[in-house]
C-alpha cells in the first residue's frame, strides 16, 4: 500500500486469542468519508455498550442495597 494514496486506510483490532490482526482497505473514492463513518459507527456502539453496563451495575446496586437498615421494636400486649 502507498501510504500517499487517500483512498487506503487500516485498522488494526486485537483478536480473541490477545494478537493483533492489520486490515487495510482501498476504497474507490477518498478514504475520508468512510473513515469518518466508521468512527461514528464505533462511537455510537461504545456508548451503547457503556449505557448497557452501567444499567448492569445500576441494576446489580439495587439488589444488593437492604431494604431497612433500622431495628424494629416489637411490644407485646399483657393479656
Amino acid at each position: 500500500m502507498d501510504p500517499r494514496d487517500n483512498r487506503a486506510f487500516g485498522y488494526v483490532y486485537n483478536t480473541t486469542d490477545d494478537r493483533h490482526q492489520f486490515w487495510a482497505i482501498k476504497t474507490e473514492r477518498s478514504a475520508g468519508t468512510t473513515v469518518l463513518a466508521l468512527k461514528e459507527l464505533f462511537e455510537t456502539a461504545f456508548e451503547q455498550f457503556t449505557n448497557s453496563e452501567k444499567a448492569k451495575a445500576e441494576e446489580n446496586q439495587a439488589k444488593s442495597v437492604p431494604v431497612s437498615t433500622v431495628p424494629v421494636q416489637v411490644k407485646r400486649n399483657k393479656v
